[in-house]
């Protein structure tokens, strides 16, 4: 199952829907779950926009005399990501492509878009959880992205390659994904897209402390002014009831990792009763009222095994009221992870 990602609006523009796992290093199955809206059909309809080559980000346009660049080893919607070698350490590196401008966006609000994502990125670079920035390039029709390589591949690949994880296995990678939550939001930031796609392994074998998170393309920035925010932005099938009320904060993170934590456990949404009925739903429309009414299960398969402590973290992750939901620091301390460290 591959999950499809709407990202914040830029001024007046509608959402943005594209493939979410950009930065894969292992191939996936087609997508099984597709999400249908009026904008993505729109969008095809749409001529090729126009390029400015002149527009500029100010940033460096030789990346090929510091890094070359090899083979091709992700694609989405977006862009692209290449294997490439750092010149001067001989070490490994990944290189992001992506377009200046995209379908239905200005090249104006593209590249506002992707500023915003490098400055998010930037801010996180002390938090050991988030991957490292080494390098950013453009040219006249796209800009390259140079992080540290993640050869283990995202957790969404795990899973369809591994089969559902263990319950320390899920503890332990809980335990790593809150930690980035956190320092996500003690530097002012919101994560707004945790998903299994989003936290890829740093070494090739399981280690849930080489976790990194990937792609702050849904981030926004918190503030003691703003700490609720209104536009719906994410992975519908991770986002909050509250994204959905377009009235939300801090803890739809912790929703969004509740969701990611009972699919790695039982490889299905919480919200649905199979696959099939995931792959049946074909609107937001649906999706919204899944999310916000459905009933949660864990009377089927992993969850009679699952221990009291890891059901309790897991149920106080996914209360749909707000207000009853964990906090990211009453997640950290609960007892559940120090059972499984």
């Amino acid at each position: 199952m591959t999950f499809l990602t709407i990202q914040a609006p830029v001024g007046n523009t509608h959402h943005d829907l594209h493939l979410s796992n950009v930065t894969s290093l292992r191939g996936v199955p087609k997508s099984s779950y597709k999400l249908r809206c009026s904008t993505l059909a729109s969008s095809r309809l749409q001529a090729p926009p126009t390029l400015d080559t002149k527009c500029k980000l100010g940033w460096k346009e030789d990346l090929k005399t510091s890094f070359t660049l090899g083979p091709l080893i992700g694609a989405s919607a977006f862009g692209k990501v290449f294997m490439g070698t750092d010149k001067a350490s001989g070490n490994a590196v990944a290189v992001k492509t992506m377009p200046k401008i995209r379908v239905g966006l200005t090249q104006s609000q593209t590249q506002d878009r992707i500023q915003k994502e490098i400055e998010v990125l930037q801010v996180l670079q002390s938090c050991p959880g988030v991957i490292k920035l080494l390098d950013c390039f453009e040219d006249e029709r796209q800009v390259q992205i140079v992080t540290e390589l993640c050869p283990g591949g995202d957790l969404q690949q795990y899973v369809h390659s591994k089969g559902a994880l263990q319950e320390k296995q899920l503890a332990a990678i809980a335990n790593e994904v809150l930690k980035t939550v956190k320092q996500c939001h003690d530097s002012g930031v919101l994560h707004g897209d945790v998903k299994p796609g989003n936290f890829c392994f740093k070494e090739c074998e399981f280690s849930a402390t080489s976790l990194r998170a990937i792609d702050f393309g849904c981030s926004q920035y918190l503030s003691n002014k703003k700490k609720r925010f209104t536009k719906r932005t994410g992975t519908p099938a991770f986002m909050s009831p509250e994204i959905y009320a377009k009235d939300y904060g801090q803890k739809a993170d912790i929703w969004s990792a509740g969701v990611m934590l009972y699919w790695l456990f039982s490889m299905r949404l919480p919200f649905f009763k199979s696959e099939d009925a995931a792959k049946a739903t074909h609107s937001l429309d649906d999706m919204e009222a899944a999310v916000g009414g459905a009933e949660i299960s864990y009377s089927f398969g992993p969850w009679r095994r699952i221990s009291p402590e890891g059901l309790d973290f897991i149920m106080n992750c996914l209360q749909r009221c707000e207000m009853d939901r964990f906090g990211v620091d009453e997640a950290l301390s609960h007892p559940w992870l120090a059972l499984n460290p």
